[in-house]
């Protein structure tokens, strides 16, 4: 068989069928900002709501209104809110570079981590006397009552 490029064959499509040297093949593609799913998270997480605090009305993003419960629940000694504050923290950290210090740093916070690992292991919801959680200067005002759902529950929680 002689080798003409006339001729379509297996994987040699006919000449008319194939793309012009210095030809995209896709010449539109994807158009310049076009959405993803990352886009559409980040505009609703920077979305402010309206938020009581201390008897003041004010408005912070929803990325804001997130870690404000996270860190509620770590300090109530959940163990998901904790492990959240964590992730979120070393995910800073690494961001950000070793010029910064992690907040979670010093030799007393490596003891009350050591001691809230010890207990998520053995699954004890109990919290453990070096957290520091039995102080009378934490007030049930500031820990929520529930974790919240919606942007109502939100705004009820922060006050």
């Amino acid at each position: 068989m002689s080798d003409d490029d006339s001729v379509a064959r297996y994987q040699r499509p006919p000449r008319k069928g194939q793309f012009k040297s210095g030809q995209s093949g896709n010449p539109h593609g994807r158009p310049k900002g076009s959405r993803n799913i990352r886009t559409y998270v980040q505009r609703l997480l920077d979305a402010p709501i309206l938020v009581k605090e201390d008897g003041k009305t004010r408005k912070i993003s929803r990325a804001e209104a997130i870690a404000i419960q996270y860190v509620n629940m770590a300090a109530r000694g959940d163990p998901k809110g904790l492990a959240a504050v964590m992730t979120l923290t070393r995910e800073y950290d690494s961001a950000a570079g070793d010029s910064q210090s992690s907040a979670l740093s010093r030799a007393e916070d490596k003891a009350v981590m050591a001691g809230v690992i010890a207990r998520i292991r053995a699954a004890d919801p109990a919290p453990s006397p070096h957290t520091g959680l039995e102080s009378s200067s934490w007030s049930s005002a500031e820990e929520p009552e529930s974790s919240p759902n919606t942007d109502a529950d939100i705004q009820r929680t922060l006050h």
